[in-house]
């Protein structure tokens, strides 16, 4: 087997309504945040949404032009026996991270499926998504400055005045506390 880590070896194959498939190609742009899919077991990064090629909602498929080398392309080709792509030789497509079957690649599609030849294909229930910027957790505001060397020797000298008047007004309560209950006794 050896490592995704790119482009498949033949042609790479525009997923469109023109060649008969049933897939869709979903245009990314700006306004959209990129999205990072991975292993749906061990989570590591298979691809992003900067490769997407298109997708099949019907087969439950998504098309990648190029993944990450946690994708490993197998060395021998099926035929498979599939109603929908009988006949079709494929290469199967498995994580690095931990052997799931992610999906494949068509080496050899009759003419309806002929947008799928050449793409990294992923069963969408082997795989999650995550989108970037979608956390929770925001800048520093600036009221909120970060704890540097200075600052710390800064909060150090302002413990060490709230120590010593802490022992101070302590010590004068004691005091106080004292003539207090000595007056009292008399």
């Amino acid at each position: 087997m050896e490592k995704g880590g790119g482009q498949p070896e033949q042609e790479e194959s525009e997923v469109s309504e023109a060649a008969g498939c049933s897939e869709t190609l979903l245009q990314v742009n700006d306004v959209d945040p990129p999205v990072v899919f991975l292993c749906g077991r061990c989570q590591v990064a298979l691809g992003d949404s900067l490769a997407w090629r298109g997708n099949d909602e019907e087969d439950d498929m998504i098309f990648l032009k190029s993944v990450s080398e946690n994708v490993v392309v197998a060395k021998e080709q099926d035929i498979s026996m599939a109603p929908k792509e009988f006949g079709c030789t494929t290469v199967a497509l498995s994580c690095s991270g931990c052997s799931l079957k992610l999906g494949k690649i068509y080496k050899c599609t009759p003419k309806r499926l002929d947008c799928r030849r050449g793409l990294f294909c992923f069963d969408v229930s082997a795989i999650e998504s995550y989108i970037l910027g979608s956390g929770q957790n925001n800048a520093l505001s600036e009221d909120r400055k970060l704890l540097t060397f200075e600052t710390c020797a800064s909060v150090e000298e302002e413990v060490e005045k709230v120590s010593f008047l802490s022992f101070h007004f302590a010590s004068r309560t004691g005091v106080l506390l004292k003539n207090t209950s000595v007056s009292e006794e008399s």
